[in-house]
Parts: structure tokens; C-alpha cells; sequence
């Protein structure tokens, strides 16, 4: 089992080389490029292509214990991470195993949407968190439109 299919490139939310963007308080907008500019899916990306994938992203809240997504499940979103707390379980046997924790600017579920396969891992909320979520169809359309972004997306499959 490779859980970086389901998880992508989770990074730690505080990383000292982490683009720089402007914000302007209260923009939502704003606050959807800055979480990408920070996520390791799309450091390689340019900014004009960061600006159509952070208006594509639709707001999500979620609930203690509630599961984003389950093993065995379609890949249909991928995810940016603004608050909370998400746990990466893998499921064998009626048993949860704690892959990984994730938290503000960890993205997953790209790898998952790119391989066009079944989640291989369960993202559980440890505490009420705010996601950023990305659609199949948006996802494809703007690699369609988007040679940098294709381009890191595929960079990350390969590693």
C-alpha cells in the first residue's frame, strides 16, 4: 500500500521558504492562494495558474470524526487544509492505523484524483476543520489549460 496516494505531499504548515504572497485581510480569496502557495503540490506553479485553482476551490466544513474520505472510496476532490486537524488512517481487518497527521496548508487526494484510482487511505477530522476543495473536473480542466501545473502534478507522482 502507498498512502502518498491518497495524501499527496502533506507538509508542515510552517515552512520557512514558503512562497510569500501579499494578503489583504479578510480576502477569501487571498487566503485560498496563500494555502496553495504554501502546499508542496504547487510550489512549481505559477501564479496565474494558483489564481484559477484558488477560485475553483469550494469551501468545506467538517465535523469531529466526520471521514472525508475512505479507503476503497473514487477519487473525486482533492483537498487544502485552512484549520483543524485530519488524521491519515489506513483500514485493515475493522482496525484503524494512524499514518499520518495533518493540519493548516497539508493538502492530499491529488495523487489519488491523478492516478484516477480508489482512495487508498481514510482522512478522519480530529476537530472541526476547514477544508479547501478541489472537484475531478476542475482538477483536470485546469491541468488541461495549465502546463505548470501539469507538469508539478506529474513531478509528484514520480516521487
Amino acid at each position: 500500500m502507498d498512502p502518498s496516494d491518497t495524501t499527496g505531499s502533506a507538509m508542515p504548515a510552517a515552512q520557512a521558504d514558503a512562497p510569500q504572497l501579499p494578503l489583504r485581510d479578510g480576502d477569501p480569496l487571498d487566503r485560498r492562494l496563500y494555502l496553495l502557495a504554501r502546499a508542496e503540490s504547487f510550489r512549481a506553479v505559477d501564479r496565474a495558474t494558483l489564481e484559477r485553482l484558488a477560485e475553483l476551490l469550494q469551501p468545506r466544513e467538517v465535523a469531529v470524526g466526520e471521514v472525508v474520505c475512505r479507503v476503497g472510496d473514487p477519487a473525486d476532490a482533492f483537498y487544502v487544509i485552512e484549520s483543524g486537524s485530519l488524521a491519515v488512517l489506513w483500514e485493515s481487518q475493522g482496525r484503524s492505523y494512524m499514518l499520518r497527521q495533518l493540519g493548516p496548508g497539508d493538502a492530499f487526494g491529488e495523487i489519488a484524483l491523478l492516478r484516477g484510482g480508489l482512495r487508498s487511505a481514510s482522512v478522519r477530522a480530529d476537530v472541526r476543520s476547514k477544508l479547501w476543495e478541489l472537484s475531478t473536473y476542475a482538477f483536470a480542466l485546469l491541468r488541461s489549460q495549465s502546463p505548470s501545473l501539469d507538469a508539478a502534478i506529474e513531478q509528484l507522482a514520480r516521487e
